[in-house]
């Protein structure tokens, strides 16, 4: 008796590249997984993919469409490629037994350069800045009114600043407590001076990023503010289980993504591109998906919205599930499915190494130190516009003085 041969469903943008004109593999990182399946149940297949290129969503009467459509009207006896297990698809078609659980995570665009113009505020937080303005106002009256000499309050903002910047303090210092509170800041500067010149010259040698958006409570913020937005693959259904999420920033993720039908074809990498570029926008796809893909272009979060099963659709008719789960079962335990998706990775990432640079240490350049020039370059001006001030101021006392001589001497 001829067995007739399985009818393989497959989404040509998901784990697998399809040919579509001849319905023939030519590369995803789930192809190794799918050979060792085949190899494994010795039957003959045909390899089918669906009119409409999704998962598969149902309608309102419960037609579902994509790969999940052909094995719920009989089309195919089983389809694969990265399928989630849920509810609603349970209800019109049997699953395998799960061989690996992917992560609903979301990706944003890399991070870019902090403005080199404030480098040098890079190294301390605003806080320590504050701290640091406070401890020279306080350090000032101790110096006022802790010295056996009196000195101005100008004199010593401009000592103690001085200090900071590895300059010699030009204060008298005959009592003994005297030298201990001026030995007590000279190191604190020196402390204070050598930790942040290490810091700043690491952050100019390695260039400082900007702080990308984290977590998914992070970015369900920002998209009730309005100022981000975020899609999802077309047929994917993880946006309407984000709805029915108890949890509230997977609702309004969710909800933004249906709400505003934010559904883009994975195969269409220029539009996904074109909305990752303009910024403000994260991609809420699979971990796997992601890395796969696109991980030297965006920024990946680890955080993740839930976890969910992956296993292979069957249909319900399907006479071989028990030889199917076991073979499945199988492979889990070998680890094959990850030695096969690892394989694919690495050679992804060695052909792409080549072609690849490492700029993240660079020497320093002119513009890394453009701060630090603006403040030397202002200080300068401010010196000289105080200098010609001070000319003036004298010249015109030197004259108003002369005046009142002869007013006098007429007398």
């Amino acid at each position: 008796m001829t067995t007739l041969p399985l009818k393989i469903a497959l989404l040509a943008n998901g784990p697998y590249v399809v040919n579509v004109s001849t319905i023939e593999i030519i590369g995803g990182f789930e192809v190794g997984f799918l050979e060792v399946i085949l190899k494994g149940l010795q039957l003959p297949y045909s390899l089918t993919i669906p009119e409409k290129l999704v998962w598969g969503n149902p309608d309102k009467n419960g037609n579902w469409s994509g790969v999940m459509g052909m094995v719920q009207r009989g089309e195919a006896d089983m389809a694969i490629g990265s399928i989630f297990v849920t509810q609603a698809r349970m209800t019109v078609a049997d699953f395998s037994t799960p061989y690996t659980w992917q992560d609903i995570t979301f990706a944003t665009r890399m991070p870019g350069q902090r403005p080199k113009e404030t480098a040098f505020m890079w190294p301390f937080s605003l806080q320590l800045w504050i701290g640091l303005a406070i401890t020279i106002v306080f350090m000032t009256f101790i110096f006022r009114f802790c010295l056996t000499n009196i000195y101005s309050i100008r004199k010593l903002v401009f000592e103690i600043i001085g200090t900071l910047l590895h300059q010699s303090i030009e204060v008298q210092s005959s009592a003994f407590r005297d030298r201990c509170l001026i030995l007590s800041w000279v190191c604190s500067c020196m402390f204070l001076s050598f930790g942040y010149t290490a810091v700043l010259l690491s952050f100019l040698s390695v260039p400082l990023k900007e702080r990308p958006v984290e977590t998914v409570d992070q970015l369900a913020k920002l998209v009730a503010q309005g100022k981000f937005r975020c899609f999802s693959a077309i047929g994917s259904g993880v946006a309407v289980s984000m709805m029915n999420s108890v949890y509230e920033s997977h609702t309004i993720v969710g909800s933004f993504i249906e709400n505003n039908k934010m559904y883009l074809d994975l195969q269409n990498k220029r539009a996904i591109a074109k909305f990752m570029n303009e910024g403000g926008t994260a991609w809420v796809v699979t971990r796997e998906r992601i890395q796969f893909d696109s991980q030297d272009m965006y920024y990946i979060s680890r955080d993740k919205f839930f976890s969910f099963p992956v296993a292979i659709a069957l249909n319900k008719q399907f006479r071989y599930s028990a030889r199917l789960n076991k073979l499945v079962d199988r492979i889990s335990a070998a680890g094959l499915y990850e030695k096969t998706v690892g394989d694919y990775l690495f050679k992804k990432l060695i052909s792409n190494s080549d072609s690849s640079e490492n700029n993240s240490v660079k020497e320093l350049a002119l513009d890394d130190l453009f701060g630090a020039f603006v403040i030397l370059i202002s200080g300068c001006a401010l010196s000289i516009l105080i200098c010609l001030a001070e000319i003036i101021h004298s010249k015109y006392t030197s004259k108003q003085s002369n005046s009142l001589e002869q007013i006098t001497l007429k007398r």
